[in-house]
């Protein structure tokens, strides 16, 4: 498999993780809101309040998408470059050199 293809898996990897990452920050976060009754807000990724509708509690949230792109992003960098930096490549294909 060429180094390409490798850079393309940790980067598909890599997306793997930013999903399941902003998924589990978002569940969390209005989660959280929603057992304090008052808004919680992430920094570029998610906006979470709490109303109340009809005399019961509502959550509203607003996720900034761009935001939660430019994390995973970071996340798919860090990915690769973590596999570059830990020298895991494989070592190419021995041959053998003897002549008989």
């Amino acid at each position: 498999m060429s180094d390409v293809g490798r850079i393309l898996g940790r980067a598909v990897l890599g997306a793997a993780l930013a999903v399941s990452v902003l998924f589990i920050v978002s569940v969390a976060v209005v989660g959280v809101s929603a057992m304090i009754g008052k808004g919680v807000d992430v920094p570029l990724v998610i906006n979470v309040n709490v109303a109340e509708e009809n005399g019961l509690p509502a959550v509203y949230f607003e996720p900034y998408l761009s935001g939660m792109a430019l994390l995973a992003g970071v996340i798919i960098g860090v990915t690769v470059g973590a596999w570059f930096a830990s020298g895991k490549r494989r070592a190419p294909a021995k041959t053998d050199s003897t002549d008989a």
